[in-house]
């Protein structure tokens, strides 16, 4: 997530048809604003470091509706590594044939991180953006890989 307009548009409209669903926010470690403010109760600056989810980066503007309704909706928070990202951008390529961009990962590598959390639910993870370089996706592909190991996301 990053300025929250997606997860309060989608979380709004599913908590008012099945209220007692559960909401997850997930950001990049390096690039957490929201997640800060919601910490604080307010909206702050916070400083971001580079992340492979640039399309979740940047600080929440000082008047922003949806910093009101994020801590109204959210239920849950995960901030997931840039290896937890890359590893969820290549767990998709290789078992879906889905190329996605840093941001999707994020989602996908929340969902990771709290599978064992999960087991026996039903969950959904959102998984919007398929805009990453292909240079940069060639690149995690070519990195070593957490996925055939025990706490690979298939063996979860």
């Amino acid at each position: 997530m990053g300025g929250g307009g997606l997860l309060s548009g989608t979380a709004a409209y599913l908590k008012s048809y099945f209220p007692n669903i559960r909401v997850f926010a997930c950001w990049p470690e390096k690039a957490r604003s929201m997640y800060e403010c919601l910490k604080s109760g307010a909206i702050i600056n916070v400083d971001e470091k580079e992340t492979l989810s640039d399309g979740t980066a940047g600080g929440i503007e000082k008047d922003s509706i949806t910093f009101a309704l994020c801590q109204k909706l959210i239920d849950h928070t995960v901030l997931v590594s840039e290896a937890d990202i890359k590893e969820a951008i290549k767990y998709l390529a290789i078992n879906e044939s889905m190329i996605i961009e840093g941001a999707a990962g994020v989602a996908v590598a929340g969902a990771i991180k709290r599978a064992h959390t999960l087991k026996g639910k039903k969950i959904a993870a959102i998984v919007c953006g398929r805009n990453i370089a292909f240079a940069t996706f060639l690149e995690i592909m070519k990195e070593e890989s957490l996925i055939n190991s025990p706490t690979s996301p298939a063996n979860l």
